[in-house]
């Protein structure tokens, strides 16, 4: 379901801050989620944000958050 597939995403976040997260952090956990490239599958090297968009990310998604 929806709710378990959010929870897999964030949960090892929630454990490693041991406190309450913030809307800040929840705002960079989905910009990770969005920007970073699948490793396997048929969507392999793409991003969710690329799919969605339909056009190439040209920085890596840590250079994007410095900017």
């Amino acid at each position: 379901s929806l709710v378990e597939t959010v929870n897999s995403i964030i949960r090892p976040f929630l454990d490693a801050s041991r406190v309450q997260i913030t809307q800040e952090t929840l705002n960079l956990i989905m910009f990770y989620h969005n920007h970073r490239r699948y490793a396997g599958g048929k969507r392999k090297g793409k991003a969710p944000i690329e799919l969605l968009t339909n056009t190439e990310l040209e920085k890596h998604w840590l250079d994007l958050i410095v900017e």
